[in-house]
Parts: structure tokens; C-alpha cells; sequence
């Protein structure tokens, strides 16, 4: 189980934009050994596999995905491609989103090195570009729905993901428990919501629930 934030953010994308390519398993247990691996591809038939640099990558569309999971001005370039892609592009939505879980991963999930603080600083924008869209979408649902009710649903569904990926970067894992108190969490005020966001790293999990347990 992954506990550092990068890590659980490259599981993430593999399992998002390598399953049309084939099989994605995340945490495959290893037939008749107790030892699990972090990420099982198995490519399909079609395809040839290679082992590749990540930073010596030339700078093309084709390797924009694979760049990502660079590290200093590799990432930061792959970055700034995502965030110039067309908005119609859907691809461009999700790695946004995923990004913005990995800035809120490290923020919260302990004390931050200065790689890491690098990191976050390559983030802003995207975390930025991410909530642009998330805005965009709630409130074209609203048109349909009524404005006021499609953004307030488009933020708990956006809170409630955000909750399962912290939950389990702080804790290892998410259970059946933990599951139960997410929409009291997702339902709180904006101001309690980011207080709590910023207690996370202090909180048990018994704390968590005992707050919010009898709520469920």
C-alpha cells in the first residue's frame, strides 16, 4: 500500500490511461508468495513493451503522459503542456484532477521537504486550472438542474473523492468505517471542510470517527 503521495499519484495514472492499453492491476498480490506489487500491466497483444528514461524522453505529444511522472523541469514542462491543452480534450480534466489530489496528498499527509514544496509550487497552477473546471461543470449541470443545486453536487462528489485518496494516503487504507463517514465530511460548511483538511495530519482514526461515526 502506498503511503507516499507521488506514489499513490502514479498508481492513479497508470490505472487511468494504461487500461485501454491492457490489464491494470494496483496492489496485485503475487500468486503463492505473501508479497504484493505496486502496479501489474498486462500489455495487450498488440503492443511491444520497452524500458524507457523518463527525462530523456523527447518533448512530443506521444510522451506528454510519460513525462508527468518526471521530476523537476520534466514534470514542470508536462505540467504546462496539460494545462494548454484544449478544454474539450478529456483527458486534460482528469490528469488535472489527479494532480490536484497528489498537491493536497503531500500537503496533508506530513511534513513537507523542499523537493516537495517544489512540487506543490508546480502544482498551483494546475490545481488552479482544475478548479476553473470543476466550476465550469457544476454550474453548467446547474442549468439543467437548477444552479444552486448542480454546484453544490458537483462539489460533494469532487469532496468525497478528494476524501478516499487522503484518507488513504494518511491511514493506508480505506475501510468500510472510514467509507461511512466520508458524506458527513463532504457535507460540512466550506470553512469546517478546510479546517479539518488542515487538522488531518494531526487526527487518528478513531478521532475521525468518533466525530463523525454517530453521523453515519
Amino acid at each position: 500500500m502506498a503511503r507516499n503521495p507521488f506514489d499513490q499519484f502514479s498508481k492513479q495514472f497508470f490505472e487511468e490511461f494504461l487500461s485501454p492499453l491492457g490489464e491494470v492491476k494496483i496492489n496485485y498480490e503475487i500468486p503463492g508468495e505473501a508479497k504484493f506489487v505496486d502496479i501489474w500491466f498486462t500489455p495487450s497483444s498488440i503492443f511491444l513493451t520497452r524500458i524507457v528514461a523518463i527525462d530523456q524522453l523527447p518533448i512530443t505529444p506521444d510522451t506528454l503522459w510519460l513525462r508527468l511522472l518526471g521530476k523537476g523541469l520534466t514534470q514542470k514542462q508536462a505540467v504546462d503542456e496539460v494545462i494548454a491543452l484544449s478544454k474539450q480534450d478529456t483527458r486534460r480534466s482528469k490528469i488535472l484532477k489527479l494532480l490536484y489530489s497528489w498537491k493536497i496528498s503531500i500537503e496533508v499527509s506530513r511534513e513537507i521537504d523542499l523537493e516537495e514544496r517544489e512540487d506543490i509550487m508546480q502544482l498551483s497552477q494546475a490545481y488552479l486550472e482544475w478548479e476553473q473546471e470543476t466550476k465550469r461543470q457544476g454550474i453548467e449541470q446547474g442549468i439543467e438542474q437548477g444552479i444552486e443545486q448542480g454546484i453544490e453536487q458537483g462539489i460533494e462528489q469532487e469532496r468525497r473523492q478528494l476524501l478516499e485518496n487522503l484518507f488513504l494516503v494518511r491511514f493506508g487504507g480505506v475501510d468500510s468505517q472510514l467509507v461511512a463517514i466520508i458524506p458527513s465530511i463532504a457535507y460540512l460548511s466550506s470553512q469546517e471542510y478546510a479546517a479539518l483538511l488542515l487538522k488531518l495530519p494531526n487526527l487518528s482514526r478513531e478521532d475521525l470517527l468518533a466525530r463523525f461515526g454517530s453521523q453515519s
